[in-house]
């Protein structure tokens, strides 16, 4: 069956790639974080999927692909057989024995994400990272693994129909969409730059046959605006980011000025389509400048060691 030979090659392919991906994160946060990446990561259960009720075949990837029509065929009979034995769930391949709820695979249209899951049987928390076939890449793969990295459980709370789950997530303040639009910015560079020193070594889980390389994404109207902001303080930005602790990076660039440049960068998304693009450019370059010239007149210590990480794994 076409289902048990996609099956065999993730479980054959996917571990030894995870593992090379792990080891280019450690040379790209710092030796320090060693531990905790790791931890991190095999604590996350990678979910490949294929959604039998989605029919929207690669709308990214049509002009790509020589074989296109070829790998719609396969495609279409993957879907018929899911749903004919495998219960209709989707799910390709779990690096745990245990069986996940795949509610994402059973949405409107196929979804790449992380998330954090409490599962009352069992009673713990759970990382899951959902990866739909034929839409994944290794940009993407490597995007959530570093969104499992760079987040961490806080407190689980109920109300009368059910339990909801809060949790830091890198740069992101809760419920607020400018953060996590900058979260998400920074995730996106270091994905592709990761991508980019895997790819220069051979080192793909993407081929001709089972997964698509890549298509650009809703980040890439934002990126520019943030880009320098990135650049001038990395080092801070991926401590705080990786620690889930802002305060050494508000210290450094300027709480005030920050949360203006993030607030600027709300209102840019949400008048995306009717905007005067130029000015955020200007205002966020603006803001940019005075968090640079408040780290030169407030310096701090850059030694990457100022937090034993060891109790964070």
């Amino acid at each position: 069956m076409l289902f048990s030979e996609i099956q065999k090659y993730i479980m054959d392919n996917f571990e030894s790639y995870k593992n090379e991906v792990i080891k280019e994160l450690i040379n790209y946060y710092g030796e320090e974080y060693r531990d905790l990446i790791i931890s991190r990561v095999e604590d996350t259960d990678f979910i490949f999927y294929i959604n039998p009720n989605f029919n929207d075949f690669l709308r990214y990837s049509e002009k790509k692909k020589d074989n296109y029509k070829e790998l719609k065929k396969v495609y279409y009979k993957l879907q018929r057989e899911i749903k004919k034995d495998h219960t209709g769930d989707g799910q390709i391949y779990s690096n745990k024995s245990r069986k996940s709820i795949l509610y994402r695979s059973t949405t409107s249209e196929n979804t790449i994400g992380f998330i954090y899951r409490y599962d009352n049987g069992e009673n713990e928390l759970k990382r899951e990272i959902f990866l739909p076939l034929f839409y994944a890449d290794d940009r993407a793969i490597i995007h959530e693994m570093i969104h499992s990295i760079m987040s961490s459980p806080l407190f689980l709370s109920e109300n009368k129909n059910c339990k909801i789950l809060e949790y830091k997530f890198g740069l992101c303040v809760l419920n607020d969409k400018g953060s996590d639009l900058l979260e998400e910015c920074i995730t996106e560079i270091e994905a592709r730059e990761i991508r980019e020193r895997l790819k220069s070594r051979n080192i793909s889980f993407v081929d001709q046959y089972y997964l698509f390389e890549g298509y650009g994404c809703s980040y890439d109207y934002f990126i520019p605006y943030i880009n320098s902001f990135y650049n001038l303080f990395k080092s801070d930005i991926n401590d705080a980011r990786i620690t889930l602790n802002l305060r050494r990076l508000m210290c450094k660039v300027g709480k005030e000025d920050y949360s203006i440049f993030v607030l600027l960068l709300k209102d840019f998304y949400d008048t995306l389509d009717d905007c005067d693009k130029s000015f955020y450019k200007l205002y966020m370059e603006k803001y940019i400048d005075k968090m640079q010239k408040h780290s030169e007149n407030n310096p701090l210590s850059l030694s990457r060691n100022w937090l034993d990480v060891s109790n964070m794994i």
